[in-house]
């Protein structure tokens, strides 16, 4: 399989001043480069799309859509649409990437070409930044003992 994955890193947004920047952070500085951000704004009444078009400006490759709020629904099918690449990468926009999350889903494609899903764990934080919980500590996708 190729090792030129491209990514589409799904962002849908609505009043996401407070951690929008924190979330496009995390996706620029992936150790894999091969994506872009589609960043729907779902209505917002805050600061969202100006912080979108700022990193926009400064060369972040960045495909923006503004609609009235429809919720969330309609903005992931909205930013499907959008998504030049063949491998969506959803994240929501109070949520951040760990640095190597893409080089790390591009290589279980890789090693998996037969597969089309893939998902992993998630750390949950409070506002302070200490953490609550992973999900799979929660809930096990393969029913197995972690």
């Amino acid at each position: 399989m190729s090792v030129n994955i491209f990514f589409s890193v799904m962002i849908c947004c609505y009043n996401s001043e407070k951690y929008l920047r924190e979330t496009i952070h995390s996706v620029i500085n992936q150790t894999y480069k091969n994506w872009e951000i589609v960043a729907v704004n779902d209505g917002s009444t805050d600061k969202t799309e100006e912080i979108l078009l700022e990193y926009k400006s400064k060369g972040v490759p960045i495909t923006y859509f503004c609609q009235k709020n429809q919720g969330f629904a309609v903005a992931r099918n909205k930013a499907i649409e959008l998504s030049k690449g063949k491998w969506i990468a959803v994240i929501d926009h109070d949520d951040i990437c760990l640095p190597k999350r893409l080089e790390i889903q591009k290589n279980h494609i890789q090693e998996n070409s037969s597969v089309k899903l893939f998902f992993a764990n998630t750390i949950h934080f409070d506002d302070d930044g200490t953490e609550i919980r992973r999900q799979f500590d929660r809930f096990n996708p393969c029913g197995l003992d972690l």
